[in-house]
């Protein structure tokens, strides 16, 4: 008896990707002097305070001052290295979501580009991702530690934030004492008096801006229905954070958010938040942040084979933030494509930001 052969169809394929969230790292400022082709990058600092001046005898002379100083700080951003290989037997296999029917109709280059552009979109996110992380750590702690695939400690800053920009909440929030509003004012009173800028932004991990909301003061101040003194109405923005609002602290007024994002530290199984769950984040929008890019040497150029299908990233004569290569294995079997990159974020207004731990 025949055997009946049923044809089956294909739908679309699922992929199940999420683009790196670039939220705090997007306060980080790339102006075009940030992006060279040097192995280390330096930045002036002048600081001045907020001086008055004295009151002098008539006639016996002016209160003389000292020349502005600067100070130079510099460093050797990290090296980031990703790499993919396509073997040639990889052409021969069906790609996600396609049939038998659109492979007969596909090119071996035509499929080889298109696994080139996937595989160039995650190792671009993971790279991203680092500038995440290291912009976590800089508002959290002032300090940045970066690992190498196996977890181990390798690139270590200390960028010295004073210790008044990172405490522990005196009352703990989740106590029926808490005054998140007063803590957040006397944060950012710290803040105007070391950066001379006004805190103006507030980032808080999910069990922060649950306490936070669910607090009595606040709930109050909130709930004023003489006065117009804040208003939290949640939205998302798009950008990875989700926009609360805004209330006054004592002399400021502050937007509220949250930040979810997360991320796969190497050699961690587990997904690091890039705002822990007890963070509260005070910082001045008006604090410069820096996000630099150091130089990433080529002995040779692109294989001109290849130069068609990657991007160019180029900013400035050999300068990048992402440096795209691709090339053959000498008997052509295997096509490797990498990106290189050397990311820094730098806290340059230092003093212009710190963190609370609520819990």
């Amino acid at each position: 008896m025949a055997t009946e052969i049923f044809r089956k169809s294909m739908i679309s394929a699922y992929r199940e990707m999420r683009d790196a969230d670039m939220f705090l790292s997007g306060f980080f400022t790339v102006r075009p002097e940030n992006i060279s082709d040097t192995e280390t990058v330096a930045i002036d600092i002048v600081r001045t305070d907020e001086e008055i001046s004295p009151v002098v005898n008539l006639c016996e002379g002016p209160t003389f001052n000292t020349s502005t100083l600067f100070t130079t700080k510099e460093f050797t951003p990290p090296s980031i290295e990703e790499a993919m290989p396509f073997d040639c037997k990889e052409l021969m296999h069906r790609r996600a979501g396609e049939t038998e029917y659109d492979a007969s109709d596909v090119s071996f280059q035509a499929t080889l580009v298109t696994r080139i552009l996937n595989g160039m979109n995650r190792l671009e996110n993971k790279i991203r991702r680092n500038r995440e992380w290291q912009a976590s750590q800089i508002l959290q702690t002032g300090t940045l530690t970066l690992v190498d695939q196996a977890g181990n400690d390798v690139y270590i800053i200390d960028y010295q934030p004073k210790s008044a920009h990172f405490l522990t909440a005196g009352t703990v929030w989740s106590d029926s004492g808490a005054d998140p509003l007063s803590d957040i004012e006397a944060l950012a009173d710290v803040i105007r008096n070391d950066s001379l800028q006004d805190a103006d932004r507030v980032i808080m991990g999910a069990n922060a801006i649950n306490l936070f909301i669910n607090n009595t003061i606040v709930k109050a101040q909130l709930d004023n229905h003489r006065m117009e003194i804040g208003v939290i109405a949640p939205r998302p923005t798009g950008v990875g954070g989700k926009f609360w609002g805004s209330v006054h602290v004592g002399n400021y007024q502050v937007e509220i958010w949250s930040f979810n994002g997360r991320g796969l530290v190497p050699g961690d199984s587990t997904k690091t938040l890039f705002v822990d769950d007890d963070s509260c984040i005070v910082m001045a929008s008006s604090g410069r942040l820096d996000t630099v890019f150091a130089g990433v040497p080529m002995a040779v150029p692109i294989d001109p084979r290849f130069a068609g299908f990657l991007p160019s990233r180029v900013a400035v004569p050999r300068a990048v933030d992402v440096a795209p290569n691709i090339y053959a294995t000498p008997n052509g079997r295997q096509t490797i494509l990498e990106l290189a990159s050397r990311p820094l974020l730098i806290p340059t207004a230092i003093d212009s930001f710190g963190t609370i731990t609520v819990v």
